[in-house]
């Protein structure tokens, strides 16, 4: 018999099915962590990213090698540190979906931390990337706690106020790149509808 590895594509649901079979209700919780985006993403805009075509292959072979793996790792050292506490984590690092962008893995991730997510733990830097403002957000308008990677609460008023720092800091560090001004300005817009 020959065996054949077929790609199949999963939706929302299938995959909030395939959590669903390890995690029992809102149990776990989840760290929220700049994958494409954040402090890495900016040093490495600025140092290299701004030079390349965006969206060209070797813009994006960069991304992954200089910024993608930086975050990765990252997230996978505050993800061990708190399952070391014997919670149940979901991090969204390992997670890739062929043929999805920022809006759908944002769009998922808010409905694992409806769905299974009791509290929520920030990697460091996350303020930088709009993906965890989005889920910081979300998950204090639920009303979960949210730590930092020690173990420090960020309540929304400190949140917004981290917000406010990273835009201060992305303009002026990329105030000569049109690229980085926009994105401390969607960052200003999500401290201001607090």
């Amino acid at each position: 018999m020959e065996n054949s590895c077929q790609s199949v594509a999963l939706n929302d649901e299938q995959l909030l099915q395939a959590i669903a079979c390890v995690v029992d209700g809102k149990t776990a919780t989840y760290v929220s962590g700049p994958i494409t985006t954040g402090q890495h993403f900016i040093n490495w805009y600025l140092r290299t990213g701004s030079h390349l075509v965006h969206g060209s292959e070797d813009y994006l072979d960069a991304l992954r090698r200089d910024v993608v793996s930086a975050n990765q790792a990252m997230i996978a050292e505050v993800t061990r540190q708190t399952r070391r506490t014997g919670r149940l984590v979901i991090e969204p690092a390992t997670l890739e979906v062929n043929g999805w962008g920022q809006t759908n893995y944002v769009s998922f991730w808010l409905k694992v931390i409806d769905t299974f997510a009791s509290d929520m733990v920030m990697v460091p830097q996350w303020q930088y990337s709009l993906g965890c403002c989005a889920e910081f957000r979300h998950a204090i308008d639920g009303g979960l706690t949210v730590k930092d990677h020690r173990g420090e609460h960020i309540d929304r008023a400190t949140g917004m106020n981290m917000l406010l720092d990273a835009a201060n800091d992305i303009e002026a560090r990329g105030h000569d790149f049109q690229f980085l001004i926009k994105l401390a300005a969607k960052l200003r817009r999500f401290a201001d509808q607090h």
